[in-house]
């Protein structure tokens, strides 16, 4: 215990005669969060939060950034995380870490970032899409069932759209005269209705089988005014379990 205070006497002292402020790790990380809120969605926050206090040990969050090495990095990513999680989340990581030294690089706090020159190798796996006949087969099924998400599978289908994309779909966007739709915006549980992903707009053309389902959608709906949106918006899918 008396160590401990020596240290932190000699750690205030030095703070006092330099003019500057020692950040440790969790420190910087708790001021480039706040920052973070002026420029990207809370979703990516909390994501940074979750996931970085979950992994990473205390003595790396106790550690100082000027005492970093790139030594350090390494044994934290490729020892401490080896067996704990895939090679893609351990990329995630590190770009994660990366970007908060690049802050404090930017602030002069240090002279380098240590993570530079280290990557995680990200071995693609093949990935497997539905064929022709086995997509017939669940929309034929899902339609014999009337499964309550049978609209918003074909939707997802015929367009290729993401979840949110879907989720946000509004009939004003769809113009049946040009046989196109705009994909404009999309729907997320954390940060509500925004930009697409990409932050892009993109047109989707209308097949006739698309334009025919899209006709078979709207009569369905009360002719009020009040559905807005094309697909009905289940509690699984607003409660993001559509999965």
């Amino acid at each position: 215990k008396a160590k401990d205070m020596e240290f932190q006497i000699k750690k205030e002292l030095e703070m006092l005669t330099t003019g500057e402020r020692l950040w440790t790790f969790s420190e910087w990380l708790d001021e480039c969060l706040r920052r973070m809120q002026y420029s990207l969605k809370q979703s990516t926050i909390i994501n940074y939060r979750g996931r970085l206090d979950k992994w990473l040990p205390q003595d790396f969050k106790d550690k100082e950034l000027q005492n970093f090495t790139k030594n350090d990095i390494f044994q934290f990513i490729f020892e401490h995380l080896d067996q704990e999680m895939s090679d893609y989340s351990k990329r995630n990581i590190l770009k994660m870490v990366r970007r908060i030294f690049e802050m404090a690089v930017e602030d002069n706090l240090i002279a380098s970032n240590p993570t530079k020159g280290l990557k995680v190798k990200v071995f693609m796996k093949e990935k497997k899409v539905l064929t022709t006949s086995e997509v017939e087969i669940f929309l034929n099924s899902a339609k014999l069932i009337q499964h309550r998400f049978y609209p918003i599978w074909v939707i997802a289908l015929l367009t290729g759209m993401r979840s949110g994309e879907m989720y946000a779909l509004r009939w004003s966007d769809i113009d049946f005269e040009s046989k196109t739709l705009s994909v404009n915006k999309q729907w997320t549980s954390k940060n509500g209705f925004g930009p697409t992903k990409t932050k892009e707009s993109r047109i989707v053309p209308l097949s006739p089988e698309l334009a025919a389902f899209l006709k078979e959608i709207k009569l369905s709906q009360p002719s009020d005014g009040s559905g807005d949106f094309v697909l009905p918006h289940l509690q699984e899918w607003t409660h993001g379990e559509q999965s």
